[in-house]
């Protein structure tokens, strides 16, 4: 049924108060087995798939990971984040953090969270739901654990009220959870912030025989039955004390639930907190980042202190001056983000155009080599003409190319360097970064926008093909960099990245001999032993599949010449230094990650190899 106005909504609500809840009498005495059940849980044999970033001991966090944080706010003493994925970083070390550490492996919602041998105390952990939240500040407000997958982890709560409790948005459904808030008074409505968290509510409906409640925008065909769908754009009142208030913007139909006595908000997917602060989780946005905006401004004069999110943390101020200094804050960061996406779409526009250049130009451009030794009027005037035909063609009409780049630095300024001025302070004092990459000159492969390297993190050496020279080979700015990065800045991990396509090594893979005056050559050359093991390994193969096969030979060619260097085979030896391999394919944007084994068994390239990933 479809309700088009606040006043049909209270009429609706008034009627449904005077039923009784209505529970089934299924039993929940029988204990299952496996994940799914509020059973004993069998715990796997040493799992293969146990991620190398756990430390060691019981509990652990396998490859499965969905990164939903679901662990990491529940219990981040013994989790948090480790290469887009959750990992155990010490292992439960009282019963306290067992017991918490089991409930985060029961709430995760791809059971990504095992232990090594059967948890004989995991039934205790099982008891605990539906968990207090606080029973000082927010009596009467539980966490029903147990995430569901289809929700990509998402928090549901329940409110206990005397005029009959709320379910907010749906956990995975389990029969023994179930009994236990049917023990708890039932469920008379379950709201349903969106359309993202819906998970088994057509399970707890009928367990139930209670009123959902979701706004007509985000009605989909799973949800098509719903019995009460919001219309409008309220609010709507639920009890006299618990309030609904449209906040579209993550979707269309978002909507929060205001408990008043509590001052709490439970806002779904609308707002949230993460460790760096106040968010709008702008990444997964389905409908619009500005009218989300707006939703959050419209919050700001609500008498709440608490935000009880589907994703992330829980937020507390301590009055209404802090919640207005936060939300404040969180709306202009994101709105001067909103003023420069013009600028963006024109930025495209421009790289776009690079890729436009008349084929006239391109001619002459080719030929500028051939004319270098003629009449340099003639060269001049050539080079004019190209310069004029690739300005009108691209820059609309004598526009200045120096225009955009000072809009991305006025941009840079504003949202980046004022928003960290004393991050950039302590960088014009010094520089600590963690990080030597040796990546290739090509336009293509910038190591800080694919990886996203900030300032201060990465001493970055650049040159074609992203070699290394022997140590024996004469000074080059490649080892001199080496030198002050290693035993100056003492960097802590070397990063060679290698890529798809590369020039570099098409030229070497190309070259029949060396010419004097031929500079990329007399560079390239320098990777010569691995277009020699290339031609030994694939010398059948078409051109270009052998240039893909010696672009990563080489990366490990050159890992294992900086072995050479005395000062960096000491550190690595030692421990304090780390080598590691990169593979950068721009083609289908995957990146191959794999880290140097010291003394272990080597492969191609004279080097072991461990930890190899693709991302």
């Amino acid at each position: 049924m479809a309700f088009a106005s606040s006043s049909a909504i209270s009429s609706f609500l008034c009627h449904s108060r005077s039923k009784e809840p209505i529970f089934s009498s299924k039993s929940s005495s029988s204990v299952l087995t496996g994940r799914r059940a509020f059973g004993s849980i069998r715990a796997a044999q040493v799992s293969p798939r146990r991620r190398s970033q756990n430390v060691e001991g019981d509990i652990f966090v396998d490859s499965t990971c969905i990164d939903c944080d679901t662990c990491r706010w529940m219990v981040p003493e013994v989790f948090t984040r480790v290469d887009n994925m959750s990992a155990v970083i010490k292992q439960p070390t009282c019963k306290e953090e067992r017991l918490n550490a089991l409930q985060a492996l029961l709430s995760c919602p791809t059971g990504s969270i095992r232990t090594e041998t059967p948890p004989t105390d995991i039934r205790e952990a099982q008891e605990t739901f539906p968990l207090t939240l606080d029973q000082d500040k927010l009596p009467g407000v539980f966490h029903c654990g147990f995430h569901s997958k289809k929700s990509f982890g998402a928090t549901s709560y329940l409110i206990l009220h005397h005029e009959g409790n709320i379910l907010v948005d749906s956990p995975r459904y389990i029969e023994k959870l179930a009994g236990k808030i049917e023990k708890m008074g039932g469920v008379r409505y379950m709201f349903l912030t969106h359309r993202d968290d819906v998970a088994d509510h057509k399970k707890w409906a009928e367990r139930f025989k209670c009123t959902r409640i979701l706004h007509s925008g985000d009605v989909q065909p799973s949800t098509s039955d719903v019995e009460l769908k919001l219309e409008g754009s309220g609010p709507w009142k639920l009890y006299e004390d618990v309030e609904l208030i449209h906040t579209p913007g993550h979707t269309e139909g978002s909507v929060c639930l205001f408990h008043k006595p509590l001052k709490a908000l439970f806002t779904g997917d609308h707002l949230t907190k993460y460790e760096s602060g106040m968010s709008i989780i702008e990444k997964y946005n389905h409908c619009s980042v500005p009218l989300q905006l707006e939703s959050v401004e419209r919050l700001i004069n609500l008498d709440f202190n608490w935000v009880i999110p589907g994703h992330g943390r829980r937020a507390h101020f301590k009055d209404g001056e802090e919640k207005a200094k936060n939300l404040e804050a969180l709306v202009q960061k994101h709105r001067e983000k909103q003023l420069i996406i013009g600028y963006k779409d024109k930025v495209k526009d421009f790289e776009k155009t690079q890729l436009r250049i008349p084929s006239s130009f391109r001619k002459k451009a080719a030929n500028l080599q051939m004319m270098a030794s003629g009449k340099t009027p003639g060269l001049t005037q050539e080079a004019n003409d190209c310069t004029y035909e690739a300005t009108t063609d691209n820059f609309n009409n004598n526009t200045d190319v120096f225009d955009d780049i000072k809009q991305r630095f006025l941009a840079f300024k504003k949202l980046k360097y004022m928003d960290n001025l004393e991050h950039y302070k302590n960088l014009a004092d010094a520089q600590a970064p963690k990080f030597l990459v040796i990546a290739c000159a090509d336009s293509r492969v910038c190591p800080s926008a694919v990886l996203g390297f900030q300032p201060g993190e990465a001493f970055t050496v650049r040159n074609i093909a992203n070699l290394v020279p022997p140590y024996e080979s004469g000074p080059t700015e490649t080892k001199a960099a080496l030198q002050f990065s290693v035993n100056t800045l003492e960097v802590e991990n070397i990063l060679v990245i290698g890529h798809s396509r590369c020039g570099g090594i098409q030229a070497l893979m190309g070259m029949e001999e060396v010419d004097s005056r031929n500079f990329i050559h007399n560079w390239v050359v320098v990777g010569k032993k691995a277009k020699e093991s290339t031609k030994a390994v694939a010398s059948n193969l078409h051109f270009d599949h052998q240039c893909q096969h010696c672009e990563k030979t080489s990366i490990n060619h050159s890992l294992e010449r900086l072995l050479g260097y005395p000062w960096i085979e000491e550190k690595v030896r030692k421990g304090s230094l780390s080598l590691h391999g990169g593979y950068y394919d721009f083609v289908n944007c995957t990146f191959e990650k794999w880290t140097v084994d010291y003394g272990g068994k080597k492969e191609d390239g004279g080097i072991a190899v461990k930890n190899r990933s693709v991302w």
